[in-house]
């Protein structure tokens, strides 16, 4: 029961992802958040009380406790990867990642030196250089 609990707090848990990522409206999206955060915390509960019920289980039947662990280790990692704080960390490592994807794609950009062109193109706009100055 404990269990069947803290997985239907985590599947709602993933639904509210889900929909949070997906979604475009803000009110949308803090209303996924919101869901979402109730549920993980639900879930933070349920899964204390599956750990508690485990450990008992474990004390009846050693041989079980491997299952027992990597079960709420999985359920540790799965809370843990929707929490806020690994959401913004994961999120800046994905800006990070798209920057430089972004720089790689544009080096020859990077390598030109653009400023004193520039420079001298606005100053040809306004009338200050010649147009055949370089």
């Amino acid at each position: 029961m404990a269990l069947e609990e803290l997985l239907g707090h985590l599947g709602a848990a993933l639904v509210s992802f889900a929909v949070l990522v997906t979604t475009q409206v803000s009110a949308n999206a803090e209303q996924a958040e919101a869901r979402m955060n109730a549920e993980l915390d639900a879930a933070w509960a349920s899964r204390e009380r599956v750990a508690q019920m485990l450990l008992h289980r474990v004390r009846l039947h050693p041989h079980a406790w491997q299952l027992h662990g990597s079960l709420l280790a999985e359920v540790d990692r799965i809370l843990d990867e929707l929490s806020l704080e690994h959401r913004s960390r994961r999120l800046m490592e994905e800006l990070d990642r798209a920057s430089a994807r972004q720089r790689e794609r544009l080096a020859w950009l990077y390598r030109y030196d653009w400023s004193r062109r520039l420079l001298r193109l606005a100053e040809r706009a306004v009338g200050l250089l010649p147009s055949r100055a370089r």
